[in-house]
């Protein structure tokens, strides 16, 4: 029999062992949840501190490996990802990490691919503690060392902007807590990422509203300047043509130029087409001696040489006499000595000859560009066309000189010599002739009596001569004086200067009497200047390349146009044409396949137009056209019809290679009272504004 006494206290001895147990895991227990409790503090102060540092950096790549880092820091692990949303691919793309763990080589993520792209599609955190056995994972990750690993959203609002992923190397070490914890974190990196990417935007957007104003204002520069340059061509253009003396022409016409080219010298030296030498026929500004207004020194060597079979202009920026001298040996370096460090140089084109060289120079190094060289070339075809209207004033004058000199000896000759002296009866025959008149016409006395003096008289005017005698003898006129051409014997025709009187018998004419004189050289003169006059007047309004009106009369038809516009409020539109790409056409292919692209666009704008509208080069690749009683509306189908017209063109400028040239082309109506420089302007501006809206356009107000 056991003793009771022995089992109670055994009972008593496993219930004291059992009371020490449960002392024990109580305090273990108690202790666990004080580390967490703990943990927990530690981990919301580091949230706190995060959520105020991550807020306040705004460069998106140091904010993301930030992010990176302190989820690590936040919750423990091996290694952190961020996954950023790429809506131009629609994937997720690994954008930093952090850690000393392998990092996955595939850097981009699929919508519902793996942890995280379950994580980018639900829009909620994901906790996988033993990723080689989740049915989710990526083929990526099958030999990837990491066991546990958790994911949370960057989640603004509705929008996912990506996912945060950390992974550690053991299973189970994550617990629902660290989920929310980084689900919490991520929110708040995702403000941090919306901010940043805000400040970024900010950025991009001030730096491209900067970039605009910059370029708005650069354009509101350039339009001031093209402005300024059309109007100061303009004004060359008017006192040009204001005057036929050339010496006061180069003197207004330098200082409007100065106004564009800045110079401390211009020179214009002008090319003898029958002669190898260069005339300096004007200067301003420096001296440089070998090179003053008059002097004359051998074309072959010298630069103007060069231009004149180049037909192009030239920047130079001597800096040594050896150095002009490599270049040009038989150059005057004079120029160099007298200071000149810059020069722009540019052949002066008339009738499609080089007839002089223009040049510019300036003490000051670099001073030209190519864009002044440009503005060289187009004040360069109007004081062309100057020298090339005074040289036709001066041969104008000249034969003017020589008919004044022949009429002198004609009436030494008359004062000295018989006049021919002839006498007809009331029908028109012949009945007396003079010795002079036998000697001059050839005949002997008896083949000219009795014969009816209009037969002597060429064909096509003898209807016309007989009219005219016949309406002096019925109306009474006295003394008539009359020009007729004579066959004489041998077949020559000369002509007679005629007075004719009415003889009176009471009251009654019986006879005509005529004292003739020869005046067939003076005619060949008169004859000479007309055609001489004829061709000063075409070739002083017409442009000799495309056979439109020249920019001169441009500027004379339309002050007409305006007036009458104004006085009948009729509609007036003005077109502004200018070829695309014409100086890299010109570099590519030379200037006389540009002159023949220049000559085609005058043929179709002809071709597109009414009788009653005008056409004008205007200068260089630039044209106008006039189109009187034209609304802008009806002008913008002349203007498309040309645009379209020309466009068709084809040119073959090199063997087996055909190009196709475009123009744009701005036009306006006229403003009642609109003054000629404004409206001009308007028109060049539109015409601009095409160019920058991509070339090949027609460009109005409407």
């Amino acid at each position: 029999m056991k003793d009771p006494s022995r089992s109670d206290q055994k009972l008593i001895d496993e219930i004291s062992v059992l009371k020490q147990r449960i002392r024990e895991l109580e305090q273990t227990s108690s202790e666990k949840i004080r580390e967490e409790n703990e943990r927990r503090a530690r981990q919301l102060t580091v949230m706190h501190e995060t959520s105020v540092e991550l807020t306040a950096e705004l460069n998106l790549d140091e904010l993301l490996h930030s992010i990176a880092q302190r989820a690590l820091n936040l919750i423990g692990g091996a290694a952190c990802n961020c996954y950023l949303y790429n809506p131009q691919a629609d994937l997720l793309e690994r954008v930093a990490s952090a850690g000393t763990a392998l990092i996955p080589s595939q850097k981009t993520r699929h919508r519902g691919e793996g942890m995280v792209g379950q994580v980018w599609v639900k829009g909620t955190p994901l906790l996988v503690n033993d990723y080689a056995s989740w049915s989710g994972r990526s083929r990526a990750y099958d030999s990837f060392p990491s066991r546990a690993l958790v994911a949370a959203p960057f989640r603004w609002g509705t929008e996912i902007l990506g996912v945060l992923n950390i992974m550690a190397p053991l299973p189970h070490q994550y617990t629902q807590m660290d989920v929310e914890m980084l689900n919490l974190f991520a929110a708040q990196a995702a403000i941090a990422i919306r901010n940043a990417r805000l400040h970024d935007r900010m950025k991009m957007e001030l730096a491209e509203r900067k970039r605009a104003e910059e370029g708005e204002r650069r354009n509101r520069e350039e339009a001031e300047r093209l402005a300024e340059e059309t109007a100061v061509i303009a004004e060359i253009g008017r006192v040009i043509g204001s005057t036929l003396d050339i010496d006061e022409v180069y003197e207004r016409f330098a200082a409007e130029a100065k106004k564009l080219i800045p110079f401390d010298r211009i020179a214009v030296n002008l090319h003898s087409l029958h002669e190898e030498n260069v005339r300096v026929a004007y200067t301003s500004g420096g001296d440089v001696s070998g090179r003053r207004k008059g002097d004359v020194f051998p074309l072959k060597g010298s630069i103007s040489e060069v231009l004149i079979r180049t037909r192009a202009g030239l920047l130079n920026y001597p800096k040594t006499v050896e150095e002009i001298h490599r270049k040009f040996h038989n150059h005057d370096a004079n120029a160099l000595t007298a200071g000149v460090r810059s020069l722009a140089r540019v052949p002066l084109i008339y009738r499609d000859e080089v007839i002089g060289i223009l040049h510019f120079g300036s003490k000051t190094p670099n001073a030209y560009t190519e864009k002044d060289l440009r503005v060289a070339e187009r004040i360069g075809s109007q004081i062309a066309g100057a020298i090339g209207s005074a040289k036709l004033f001066s041969e104008r004058k000249q034969v003017e000189e020589a008919m004044r000199e022949s009429e002198e000896r004609y009436r030494t000759l008359v004062e000295n010599a018989s006049d021919i002296v002839f006498r007809l009866d009331d029908t028109g025959h012949i009945t007396f002739v003079n010795p002079a008149a036998l000697r001059i016409m050839g005949y002997e006395e008896k083949e000219i009596i009795g014969r009816h003096y209009p037969t002597f008289i060429r064909s096509d005017m003898q209807e016309e001569a007989m009219k005219f005698f016949g309406r002096q003898f019925v109306k009474g006129i006295p003394n008539t004086y009359s020009e007729y051409p004579v066959i004489v014997k041998d077949g020559r025709e000369i002509w007679f200067g005629q007075n004719t009187q009415l003889i009176f018998q009471d009251g009654k004419v019986v006879a005509f009497q005529a004292v003739a004189r020869d005046i067939t050289d003076r005619k060949r003169i008169e004859e000479a200047l007309r055609d001489s006059e004829k061709r000063y007047r075409e070739l002083s309004i017409i442009d000799d390349l495309t056979q439109l009106y020249n920019s001169r009369h441009f500027y004379f038809q339309l002050k007409i146009e305006l007036d009458r516009s104004n006085r009948y409020e009729q509609p007036l539109t003005l077109l502004l044409l200018d070829l695309d790409n014409f100086k890299a056409f010109n570099d590519a292919y030379g200037h006389v396949e540009g002159d023949q692209v220049l000559s085609r666009l005058g043929q179709v704008v002809k071709r597109c137009l009414r009788e009653t509208d005008f056409a004008y080069r205007y200068g260089g690749e630039e044209f106008t056209v006039l189109l009187p009683m034209t609304t802008s509306a009806d002008g913008a189908v002349t203007a498309e019809r040309i645009r379209t017209a020309f466009k068709k063109e084809t040119f073959s400028p090199a063997p087996g290679q055909d190009v196709h040239v475009t123009v744009s082309i701005g036009l306006a109506q006229y403003k009642p009272k609109e003054e000629m420089k404004a409206f001009v302007h308007r028109v060049d501006q539109l015409m601009y504004q095409g160019k920058k809206g991509g070339k090949d356009r027609v460009c109005s107000e409407s």
